[in-house]
């Protein structure tokens, strides 16, 4: 939220949390985005944070290698 109040757009954001540091790392070609035979890391939102990046708290689900680690409960 301090990156957008700065003026960082809500893209930029998540993509500092994801496909840059991949980038950095030089593991772009297994982390970092939704692509085949990527490792599945996901979460999944309820609301979108490219609405406002505060969203990215809505977490529903977390999948880390392909396995559910998380499921928000009803």
């Amino acid at each position: 939220e301090l990156l957008k109040e700065c003026g960082v757009s809500e893209s930029e954001i998540i993509k500092g949390a994801t496909l840059y540091p991949a980038k950095w790392l030089g593991l772009e070609n297994r982390l970092g985005t939704l692509a085949p035979g990527r490792e599945a890391n996901l979460l999944n939102l309820d609301k979108d944070p490219l609405d406002e990046i505060k969203n990215i708290r809505s977490t529903y689900l977390v999948m880390q290698k392909g396995k559910v680690v998380f499921r928000k409960t009803p």
